[in-house]
């Protein structure tokens, strides 16, 4: 009976790109948050450059509530599982081990973190308390959600299975099991809300090295003037003191535009071999270029967003960054010869690594899950602690928005080439709620920075060179109404990125 139930959701999950089994009525569909939120109408008023004229703020009404949706809008509560998981166990046999990622529902929301004062030093006293006052809270969330995956986990310690990880954002455990025993926990815990598979390999994406007749056309600079960005950097409005996360292969550090001045603050792999624990890189070790061959192939992605996002002007300013003085936090989320892998647990360690410390994450990768899964609930989760979150909805035009962009609380990006301001070729989708994806779109096809050398370019393209500009003008965003004494929260910056944006698709 167990079989035939579990196969049953399988057949059912692939049909409706959802989930099902373990059903439950009850309190895990009923949970609801009440949030109390102030009413009030901001404005500004620039001059013909950008700087600000006229400013304020006025308080239009009492605090208004507003409800939350816990774990489940409906009733019944379902499991999603992975079709990768069910197309791996269809060939497999019972006794037959499989690591796979079990997310757990969850009553307990992340708390929101306090605000680092950017103005100060990150050694400054008032920060290092600000960062003590962090570190009890996520630690008190932490142990609020090692108490829900107690009972799962036990199991399957019990049952002989290996714990790989676990993660509290995402809340999720890592683990190795049979396929009988992944039957018999989906037929007795119904808190688990998904199940996904650990790796995924993806098509190698083929950056192109710039020739000499292109060089000066596709600059960065011509993204920051599509994106129109540049105004808040000429009134001082430059990231200076805020951070962004990047998750994606690494980045070749010494490259021109990340050094002199260096504006990397943490440098870490959460993906390759025996350094994937998310520690600093050992002196040397480049992510995107472990071996010479490998730069052959991908050119090292995530060196070109990082150019995008924070790159200073040593190739000229044309190939400038966004944000230009904020700082990067880069994690390496990718395993394989040529980093084309895509592992679900370093994504989940990279995300629950860097979010003490960023402003703005860009989560650029694209795993082939609905919003269920582990990682779009992780991103979510971040969002609740005051994270904004980015990531590319994938360039896919047949394939609806990948996971995390597709996630309730993640800014899904979409692309338009800079230099026409037509729509690039990506992912538009409908996620299982009838949300439309992706939120909004940034420039894309430039040319930034290649790991093969330390002044070498390329071209980077689709949504996850988009991804890079929208993180960078987040940035910007959070930078300029933090100075004006607004709400900075990822909500208030995620309202701005759509309400600013002038650019309509036929979608």
């Amino acid at each position: 009976m167990l079989k035939q139930a579990f196969y049953a959701g399988f057949c059912f999950a692939l049909l409706c790109n959802g989930c099902m089994s373990n059903d439950m009525e009850g309190e895990w569909g009923d949970a609801k948050t009440k949030m109390q939120e102030a009413s009030f109408d901001a404005w500004v008023e620039h001059g013909r450059y950008g700087e600000v004229l006229i400013e304020g703020k006025e308080i239009t009404g009492e605090r208004q509530e507003r409800s939350l949706p816990g774990a489940n809008r409906g009733s019944v509560i379902k499991t999603y599982i992975d079709p990768a998981v069910y197309e791996k166990m269809q060939n497999i046999d019972e006794e037959e081990e499989v690591e796979v990622v079990l997310s757990v529902r969850s009553k307990h929301r992340l708390s929101k973190l306090p605000r680092y004062d950017r103005s100060l030093s990150v050694d400054h006293n008032d920060n290092l308390e600000i960062a003590a006052k962090r570190k009890a809270i996520m630690s008190r969330d932490a142990r609020a959600r090692s108490a829900e995956r107690r009972a799962l986990r036990e199991r399957i310690e019990h049952a002989g299975g290996g714990m790989v990880s676990e993660h509290a954002a995402g809340n999720a455990l890592v683990c190795r099991l049979t396929r009988g025993m992944l039957e018999e926990l989906l037929a007795e815990h119904a808190e688990i809300a998904s199940v996904t598979a650990s790796t995924y390999e993806k098509p190698v994406q083929l950056l192109k090295p710039v020739t000499k007749s292109r060089y000066v056309v596709d600059t960065i600079e011509l993204g920051r003037l599509a994106q129109k960005s540049d105004q808040y950097v000429d009134n001082g409005y430059t990231g200076y003191g805020y951070r962004v996360g990047l998750l994606d292969t690494g980045v070749y550090a010494d490259h021109t535009v990340l050094k002199s001045p260096d504006h990397i603050d943490i440098w870490k792999d959460c993906g390759w071999t025996v350094y994937a624990n998310c520690n600093l890189y050992p002196v040397g070790l480049y992510a995107g270029r472990y071996d010479p061959g490998d730069a052959e192939y991908d050119g090292g992605h995530g060196t070109g967003i990082a150019n995008i996002l924070i790159g200073n002007a040593n190739n000229g300013y044309a190939y400038r960054g966004v944000a230009m003085d904020a700082w990067l936090d880069s994690a390496n989320i990718y395993i394989g010869t040529h980093h084309n892998v895509l592992y679900e647990p370093a994504a989940l360690r990279g995300l629950n690594r860097l979010a003490p410390y960023d402003d703005v994450i860009v989560a650029n990768f694209t795993f082939d899950q609905t919003d269920e899964g582990a990682v779009a609930s992780a991103a979510d989760d971040l969002y609740d602690q005051g994270v904004i979150m980015i990531a590319p909805v994938g360039n896919s035009p047949a394939a609806p928005a990948y996971s995390p962009a597709n996630a309730h609380k993640v800014i899904g990006a979409g692309a338009y080439y800079a230099d026409t301001g037509e729509d690039d070729v990506a992912a538009a989708g409908v996620p299982t709620d009838n949300r439309i994806k992706p939120d909004v779109a940034g420039p894309t096809e430039v040319i930034a920075a290649r790991n093969t050398g330390p002044t070498d370019m390329q071209y980077t393209n689709g949504t996850l060179a988009a991804a890079g500009f929208m993180g960078g003008a987040a940035l910007l965003l959070r930078d300029y109404y933090d100075t004006r004494n607004w709400s900075s929260d990822p909500g208030a910056v995620y309202a701005a990125l759509i309400t600013f944006g002038d650019k309509g698709g036929s979608d």
